[in-house]
């Protein structure tokens, strides 16, 4: 699940960033390009360790004394 989020977390990044440039680019209000660049870059980063941890944790394995 965490890693399904990350996913679509990195993924919404990689679509919404270059659509809101395009769209400053066009239209002119180039100050909030640099805001969502770095919310872009927070977003993305949540997204890494997200996907990064594992799910189920992986318990350590003990042998039994016998």
């Amino acid at each position: 699940m965490k890693q399904t989020i990350g996913m679509l977390l990195q993924f919404s990044c990689l679509i919404f960033l270059p659509v809101v440039m395009i769209f400053e680019l066009q239209y002119g209000y180039l100050i909030v390009m640099p805001v969502s660049l770095l919310i872009a870059i927070g977003v993305f980063t949540l997204g890494h360790y997200l996907r990064k941890t594992q799910f189920p944790p992986q318990a350590s394995r003990r042998e039994d004394p016998e």
